[in-house]
C-alpha cells in the first residue's frame, strides 16, 4: 500500500479491518504518527484509531514506536491520549527490550485520574499489562478495590468506573493473586442501586463463585 492509498482509506472512513493487513512497512507507520501529531490535520483521530487496531492485529510492527506513543500521554490532546492509553498495553506482548520500564510511571498515574475516560481506558488495558507484568497488581488492584473513594466529577462517573472495574475483575480473576479481595469487592456490590453494576456482579458470580 502506498501513502496515497493509505490516506484515501483513512479519509474515506473505510472499515479499518478491510485494509489493515496492508499496513506493513515503517513508512506507513510513520505517516500515521505524523497525521496524529499534526494539530491541523482533521484525520488525526481516524489515524489514531488505525494505530489502535494495528496494535491488536500486528503489535510487532508498532513496537519500535512505543516511546513515541508516550508523547501522546503527555500531550494536551485528550482524545488522542484516550486512544493511546488503550493502545500501549497491546504492545507489551512483544516488549523484549522492557520498554515498559521507561513508560510505566507515566502510564500508571492515570489509574488515579479523576477523568473517567482516562481511568476506564487504563482499567481496560490492565488485563494486557499483567500478562507480562504481574507485579503491577500490587500497585493497581488496591486502587481498583478503592473505587468508591475515587474522586470523579459526578456520581454517574463513579458508577461507570465501578462497572469498568467489575469487567476488569471478570477478565483477570482466574489468574489474579488477589482472588479473595476481588471476590469480597464483588459481593459487597451485590445489592447495588445501579442495574448495570448488579448485572456485572451476577455475571461474575455465576462464573466464579463456586459456593
Amino acid at each position: 500500500m502506498s501513502k496515497e492509498e493509505l490516506l484515501k482509506n483513512v479519509a474515506s472512513g473505510r472499515k479499518i479491518s478491510e485494509y489493515i493487513e496492508f499496513i506493513d512497512n515503517n513508512d506507513l507507520i510513520v505517516y500515521l504518527f505524523n497525521m496524529c501529531e499534526d494539530k491541523k490535520n482533521r484525520l488525526k483521530y481516524q489515524a489514531e484509531k488505525v494505530i489502535r487496531e494495528l496494535s491488536i492485529y500486528n503489535p510487532k510492527i508498532l513496537y519500535p514506536y512505543f516511546e513515541r506513543m508516550l508523547h501522546f500521554l503527555n500531550g494536551d490532546n485528550k482524545f488522542l491520549r484516550y486512544g493511546f492509553l488503550l493502545t500501549m498495553p497491546n504492545l507489551l506482548c512483544v516488549d523484549l527490550c522492557n520498554k515498559w520500564a521507561y513508560i510505566r510511571a507515566t502510564y500508571l498515574k492515570f489509574y488515579n485520574s479523576n477523568n473517567v475516560i482516562e481511568f476506564n481506558n487504563c482499567v481496560k488495558g490492565f488485563k494486557e499489562i499483567i500478562k507480562t507484568h504481574r507485579e503491577e497488581e500490587l500497585i493497581v488492584i488496591p486502587i481498583l478495590l478503592d473505587i468508591d473513594n475515587h474522586e470523579f466529577k459526578t456520581e454517574k462517573c463513579n458508577e461507570i468506573a465501578k462497572n469498568t472495574v467489575l469487567e476488569c475483575f471478570f477478565n483477570i480473576y482466574e489468574s489474579s493473586n488477589h482472588k479473595e479481595e476481588i471476590m469480597k469487592f464483588v459481593k459487597d456490590n451485590i445489592n447495588s442501586n445501579t442495574p448495570t453494576i448488579r448485572n456485572s456482579v451476577q455475571r461474575f458470580l455465576k462464573k466464579y463463585d463456586k459456593i
